[in-house]
């Protein structure tokens, strides 16, 4: 935590922080959510939301620390994410491309508690 606190902390550099927070296993949620949301806020379109999401799970899936699925996909809003992946309508949003091209399919989201 040294490191994210005396470089990054203060910058833009949200994907390096998660790295940082990565590769120390610090888990801090708060912390991952906001980093999450200003790398979310970044992106210009919907296509550039779906590769910065698709590079970030090559980088860091399964890691629940920097990666979970549980904000991207709250559990409440499960039933409706099993919906669209059996209607075959994942392109609807990046999660779901971003995990497939990870090498992990449907039965993630099916996985998330109630």
């Amino acid at each position: 935590m040294q490191l994210y606190n005396d470089f990054t902390s203060d910058t833009d550099l949200h994907e390096c922080n998660l790295a940082i927070l990565h590769c120390s296993g610090y888990r801090n949620d708060d912390l991952v959510e906001k980093l999450w949301i200003s790398i979310m806020e970044q992106a210009r379109n919907y296509e550039a939301l779906a590769a910065k999401m698709t590079d970030l799970a090559l980088r860091f899936y399964p890691s629940d620390v920097v990666f979970p699925l549980r904000m991207f996909i709250p559990p409440q809003k499960k039933k409706l994410f099993v919906h669209l992946l059996t209607r075959k309508r994942r392109n609807h949003l990046p999660i779901f491309g971003a995990l497939q091209l990870a090498g992990q399919g449907p039965e993630q989201f099916c996985q998330l508690d109630d």
